[in-house]
């Protein structure tokens, strides 16, 4: 793995600077929708020291050097899940301020794509016995608790999925060639997915810096730029848990929901690098724009199903689930 490690993977593409300000970005996002939603006022200490814990955890995952994290700063991320988690569910608002259980999620998946297997799985386990453990003196819905679980469980799979398949990419290819040969392609493989990863890091910023900029300057924080920071931070989402639906009918569909209160989950595997076929984007497209304010609409395809888009609506307590066809993905 040494000769991989030098070219850019041995931190899985979180040793870098596009990587950090990805993971700032999306902090941000979080607190200028906290402060929109009027999350801090009147101020709650707690919730802010979450806020800042989320911060440090953020820049310690993203340190430069190529390499899984070490020593202290292998342990700080998920001592700052778990202090996330308490924090929040000590806090007592939990509904208003699980996107800082989520954010805290995906920083000890990352971890576990960064290299760190057995320090990031142990801070997910450490925020579901925590969460669990909550559920259980307070009471709480057995429905509820498994939303707010759903993505701590499904980042880490995917962190598992990432690691798993550059691991496996690169045994493949020492396995078939010899030292020399292998050792030119890796190169060229490596540096596609590096530009890929770069590329994909670009459009994100491209994405975000226009809502940083305003709120860097000061702008009017309008119900339009609270509307639009949700939407933005809906996209980005996407684009990390569901490549595969990225496609420009769905995503304007899912924006003009979201801009009606319409709650939007997206999921695909990580490996699938199949794009959702124009017929099946159309469609999915139609059921998300007739979902009614309120609504709750959950999106995945690939599992047992790899052509199939499954489509279930929550509607005002009435589940309604649909099958979209999608047997020419584009690739």
């Amino acid at each position: 793995m040494d000769a991989v490690n030098t070219t850019g993977t041995g931190a899985s593409g979180l040793a870098s600077r596009a990587a950090r300000w990805v993971m700032v970005a999306v902090w941000a996002s979080g607190v200028a929708s906290g402060v929109l939603a009027g999350h801090f006022s009147p101020p709650r200490p707690l919730l802010m020291l979450a806020y800042l814990v989320a911060l440090a955890g953020a820049v310690l995952l993203t340190d430069p050097r190529d390499r899984p994290l070490t020593g202290l700063r292998a342990l700080s991320i998920p001592a700052a899940t778990l202090s996330i988690t308490l924090l929040v569910l000590i806090e007592g608002t939990v509904a208003k301020d699980v996107w800082l259980i989520d954010y805290a999620a995906y920083l000890v998946a990352l971890q576990v794509a960064r290299g760190n297997l057995v320090t990031g799985l142990s801070g997910t386990a450490l925020q579901v016995a925590a969460v669990l453990i909550w559920a259980e003196i307070g009471g709480q819905d057995a429905g509820g608790v498994a939303n707010m679980l759903a993505i701590p469980v499904s980042v880490a799979v995917l962190g598992l999925l990432w690691r798993g398949i550059l691991r496996g990419m690169v045994g493949r290819e020492r396995r078939h060639r010899s030292a020399a040969a292998e050792s030119e392609r890796m190169t060229r493989a490596l540096d596609a997915a590096s530009g890929d990863l770069q590329r994909e890091l670009d459009a994100i910023r491209a994405q975000v810096s226009p809502t940083l900029r305003m709120l860097r300057d000061g702008g009017e924080l309008t119900e339009e730029a609270l509307t639009g920071i949700r939407i933005l931070e809906g996209a980005i989402r996407d684009r990390i848990r569901s490549p595969r639906l990225q496609h420009p009918a769905l995503n304007a569909a899912a924006a003009q929901a979201r801009a009606r209160a319409v709650s939007i989950t997206m999921l695909s595997d990580a490996e699938d690098e199949r794009v959702l076929g124009d017929a099946a984007a159309t469609r999915v497209a139609q059921l998300v724009t007739e979902a009614p304010s309120g609504a709750t609409a959950v999106i995945t395809v690939g599992g047992e199903q790899q052509d199939a888009v499954t489509v279930v609506l929550d509607v005002e307590g009435t589940h309604h689930r649909y099958v979209v066809d999608d047997a020419d993905p584009a690739r």
